[in-house]
This record gives C-alpha cells, sequence and structure tokens, in this order.
C-alpha cells in the first residue's frame, strides 16, 4: 500500500498534477525518512510552489515594480488575500533562492523585490532618496565571462550608483538642507 502511494506520488510529481504536495506527503508519514526526504527534494527541483508563493508571483506580475515586503503584505491583505508577515518574507526568500524573485537594497536599508526578469540598474541620491532607472549596462559581458569561467549560473544582477542628484547638488551649493 505505502509503496502504490509512493510510486503514485512519484508519477503525479513528473506529469505535474500535484496540487497539494503536503497534503500527499501527509499520507506517506510510514515511509521511511530517506524516501521522505527524497520526495521533498524532489518537490524542490519541480518547484513546486506553495499558495503563498504564488499569491506573491501574481502581485509582482501585476505590480511590475519594486515593492517591499511590507507593502506586499499591505496589498495582499486588501485584496482578502491575507497571510502573516512572517510568511511573506520567508516565501520571498524561497523564491530570491530559486531565482524567481530579485531584491534591491535601497540606500535607507530599505528592500524592494521584483520579478527577476530583467536586470535593473539606477542611479540613487543620498541625500533624498529618489531613484533614477538607467537603460545601459556596463557589465553584460562581465556577466557571461563570470558564468564561464566559474561555471556560476547568474540570475540576476543589479547596478547602483551612490550620490547626489542635481536638485540636492544645488540645495547643497547653496547651503539648503532637506
Amino acid at each position: 500500500m505505502l509503496r502504490s502511494l509512493y510510486y503514485n506520488f512519484l508519477f503525479q510529481l513528473s506529469e505535474n498534477k500535484i496540487t497539494k504536495p503536503l497534503k500527499l506527503i501527509d499520507r506517506l508519514t510510514h515511509l521511511t525518512a530517506s524516501t521522505t526526504s527524497g520526495i521533498f527534494k524532489l518537490l524542490s527541483m519541480r518547484a513546486i510552489r506553495t499558495r503563498s508563493q504564488e499569491r506573491i508571483l501574481n502581485l509582482l506580475k501585476n505590480i511590475k515594480k519594486g515593492i517591499s515586503a511590507q507593502d506586499i503584505y499591505v496589498e495582499l491583505r486588501n485584496t482578502n488575500q491575507s497571510m502573516g508577515l512572517a510568511t511573506v518574507y520567508r516565501s520571498l526568500d524561497v523564491l530570491k533562492l530559486e531565482g524567481i524573485v530579485q531584491v534591491r537594497n535601497l540606500a535607507n536599508g530599505e528592500a524592494l523585490y521584483s520579478l527577476a526578469q530583467q536586470d535593473k540598474h539606477h542611479l540613487t541620491c543620498l541625500q533624498c532618496g529618489v531613484s533614477i532607472p538607467i537603460s545601459q549596462c556596463p557589465v553584460h559581458d562581465l556577466e557571461d565571462q563570470l558564468e564561464s569561467s566559474h561555471k556560476f549560473k547568474v540570475f540576476y544582477h543589479t547596478l547602483e550608483f551612490f550620490g547626489l542628484c542635481s536638485e540636492c547638488q544645488v540645495n547643497q551649493a547653496t547651503g539648503i538642507s532637506q
């Protein structure tokens, strides 16, 4: 009986038919520890997502810009898809490790999460916090070289320059502080 459940699980996993993997694993509680750990390895390799991860991914697809974990929490709560803030952070960590979500840390320490579809580059003012996106990327060739020489899979990269925007430079020159 247990063996047939296990093989059924593996078949469903290979066909991407498992929608509630943990429920199925609960039915397999009598399996040995090595078999159970093998199932979890397969789950991670197949990138089966939790409901929380799916909700966060859908939100990020719709927003199409960087958003903080706290704002994700608020947005989900406002659409009656609430989950705990700790769950938001855990889900973002998993998605980040899979290379699906990227994080950008601002000068003030806030982290902004977005889908890792393209590399993002910014000029960030240390005085007022304005962040100006830039389209040029001088490191794409370097990225290819690093992947090749170190046998390292790069999911994305960020490039950020910190300094003063033109308005803050003028304000600093005239002695006005924001």
